[in-house]
């Protein structure tokens, strides 16, 4: 029996997500190309019409804190912000600006 290293299960972990977007790019719902309405876009004058014709909003949350020197500050805001724009194009639900906090332990 093979034995699997470190690199190997990394480069399988890099081609997953292009199996996976290959196998799904077709299915039903795709939600590929509905662009949701984002709240940062809106015009002052569109805000009265934008918010009664939302009924959801959708917050995304994430912290901004040292990940590493490889990795940005704000990993856990830009992913979460990925997945709230999918979720609201999948929803029709207005996507509000990603908040960032921190906590640093004294």
């Amino acid at each position: 029996m093979a034995q699997l290293t470190r690199r190997d299960v990394l480069l399988a972990g890099l081609a997953l997500p292009g199996f996976a977007g290959a196998l799904y790019r077709d299915a039903p719902g795709d939600d590929r190309s509905l662009k949701p309405k984002r709240f940062e876009e809106t015009a002052g004058f569109e805000l009265a019409e934008v918010v009664e014709s939302h009924f959801l909003a959708i917050l995304p949350l994430g912290s901004l804190e040292f990940h590493g020197p490889h990795n940005p500050l704000g990993s856990d805001s830009i992913i979460i912000s990925g997945i709230a724009e999918r979720v609201a194009a999948r929803t029709g639900g207005l996507r509000a600006t990603a908040r960032t906090g921190g906590l640093r332990a004294a």
